[in-house]
């Protein structure tokens, strides 16, 4: 019934487009998400020579509580932000 809606809604559904540097982070846990999904997503755009990271966190669902996960969080998207958004200024600038 919602499978219109569903596709659509799917990174996977227009990947192809997509050409910037992606950090994917996903709780191993999450019933939401399935972790599945951005190991997919990770593949397609290595497949696809598209910068990206993936960090699965153990113990984790869609939110992150755990303190060492979350702060593994934060870490990980402060330097991958420093890292692209870096590379972009100098490209820019």
């Amino acid at each position: 019934r919602d499978a219109d809606l569903l596709r659509d809604l799917s990174p996977m559904t227009h990947i192809d487009r997509l050409d910037v540097p992606v950090l994917l982070i996903h709780g191993a846990n999450d019933t939401n998400v399935p972790a599945g999904e951005s190991a997919q997503v990770a593949e397609a755009l290595a497949a696809r020579g598209v910068p990206h990271g993936h960090l699965v966190l153990a113990g984790e669902g869609h939110d992150f509580l755990g303190r060492a996960n979350a702060e593994a969080a934060r870490t990980a998207t402060a330097a991958w932000l420093t890292r692209h958004l870096a590379a972009t200024a100098s490209v820019l600038g």
